[in-house]
């Protein structure tokens, strides 16, 4: 039978997936910090970092500023690799056939906290094209000089180290709707953080304020997806995002007065920052990126002044495949 001519779009591909550096970032001079208006005036300019065929996300910065820890696809799974701004020079981290996500640096810059695949298949899809969380991972840790992993806590994504080090953040679905919890360093001793009154809810991607006293994480229900904060000793929770928007990935500025995050209020999916005051309430937003995006994964440098982040595409091709005239099945 002839060939019959079908298309198809390549949904999960997320191809050219680049993270993106803003240079020069800082506070505008004409801020109004009493009024909430944020003046214009950055002087920004933008650096392609990656430009891999496949997916290069959840840019992550080291410590000290000079290395950004980034995912990419290498023999068909996800591994961690580290760049080293000022040479450009790449090394592979993690090398098991295991999809290996969302790299968090220790306070010391010694190790990396992931989320590797513990299904069968070694691989970790999205919930959805969003990628607004993940199923069937579990934390572990890298020796960023050696590459030595070890196995910290299971069933659970979104890791973050506490400022001091002595605590990491995640989320994890263990006593019914997945909620924030709070562990040591070693993954031992976890208690819950938050709580809700339904277990349709989840709560994911916590990140630490830089004084160590609040965390930020994503309330996600339905298709809706708002961002909070909650006080790590009293476990109060306030509201920083309520909108039809759907806001992803939220993280601290060094200073902790902005938080960073994705938002699709303009629009596209695009960059956007907003104040935050001690008890972790909004103030005044800016966008920081424009275009169809999507931008996402944002991360702040230590220095404040830059700020890393993944441009998500998608490759839409189309193809042939021969069918059987008779049934309509696939005939090759």
């Amino acid at each position: 039978p002839l060939p019959v001519a079908l298309g198809a779009l390549a949904l999960l591909a997320l191809a050219a997936v680049i993270a993106g550096l803003l240079r020069r970032w800082g506070h505008p001079a004409g801020e109004n910090r009493t009024s909430g208006s944020i003046a214009s005036g950055f002087n920004r300019r933008m650096i392609q970092l990656t430009s891999g065929e496949g997916v290069e996300e959840w840019p992550a910065w080291s410590p000290d500023g000079s290395r950004l820890a980034y995912v990419a696809e290498a023999d068909g799974f996800r591994q961690i690799f580290i760049r080293t701004l000022a040479t450009g020079e790449e090394r592979r981290i993690t090398r098991e056939r295991r999809d290996a996500i969302q790299p968090s640096w220790s306070p010391d810059g010694r190790r990396l906290a992931f989320v590797r695949a513990s299904a069968d298949s070694g691989q970790l899809a999205p919930s959805d094209l969003n990628g607004w969380y993940f199923e069937g991972g579990d934390i572990w840790t890298v020796e960023v000089t050696s590459g030595a992993t070890n196995h910290l806590v299971t069933g659970a994504f979104g890791p973050a180290w506490s400022p001091d080090g002595a605590h990491l953040a995640f989320d994890a679905a263990w006593a019914g709707g997945r909620r924030i919890w709070i562990s040591d360093s070693t993954g031992l001793n976890p208690r819950q953080l938050t709580s809700d009154s339904s277990e349709a809810v989840i709560q994911a991607g916590p990140r630490w304020s830089p004084d160590g006293r609040r965390l930020v994480f994503r309330r996600i229900e339905g298709t809706t997806s708002d961002l909070l904060t909650a006080d790590v000793a009293s476990a109060t929770i306030v509201r920083f995002t309520q909108d039809a928007a759907a806001e992803l990935d939220p993280a601290w500025s060094p200073d902790g007065r902005w938080i960073y995050y994705s938002s699709d209020r303009g629009g596209g999916m695009n960059v956007w920052r907003e104040q935050v005051d001690a008890g972790g309430r909004p103030g005044a937003r800016e966008q920081l990126t424009t275009g169809a995006g999507a931008d996402v994964e944002p991360a702040p440098a230590p220095d404040g002044r830059r700020l890393a982040f993944a441009v998500r595409g998608l490759n839409s091709d189309v193809w042939r495949l021969p069918v059987s005239p008779v049934t309509g099945a696939a005939a090759g």
